[in-house]
């Protein structure tokens, strides 16, 4: 019976780690959404911010998640990823796309 039980436990423990990235994404979309929403800012997974409220002055870092209205960032050099509001002591790295030479036209009018 227990050898039975550990095969059970050991399939259900696979089929979570399976399920757990699919079911969790959606979820942090949401945060992320309300994050960016309810604090004006630009946040994104993937996006680079300039922390400037540490004892080392200025410091880069990637924006990994989101979790109950807090950003997880990523600080250049570390190996965890920190709890930061969105709107304390962050500047949010916004890199503009290269204007393409048709856009100094005026847009269409439909």
């Amino acid at each position: 019976m227990d050898n039975e039980s550990s095969e059970i436990d050991e399939i259900a423990r696979q089929l979570h780690n399976m399920l757990n990235p699919i079911v969790r994404r959606p979820f942090v979309s949401l945060v992320m959404d309300y994050i960016r929403r309810y604090y004006g800012v630009p946040a994104k997974r993937g996006g680079r911010v300039v922390y400037s409220g540490g004892k080392n002055g200025e410091r880069m870092g990637t924006i990994k998640s989101a979790r109950g209205g807090y950003l997880m960032i990523l600080l250049d050099g570390d190996k965890h990823p920190g709890t930061f509001h969105p709107t304390w002591k962050l500047d949010y790295v916004v890199n503009e796309p290269e204007p393409h030479p048709h856009d100094s036209y005026s847009p269409r009018q439909y």
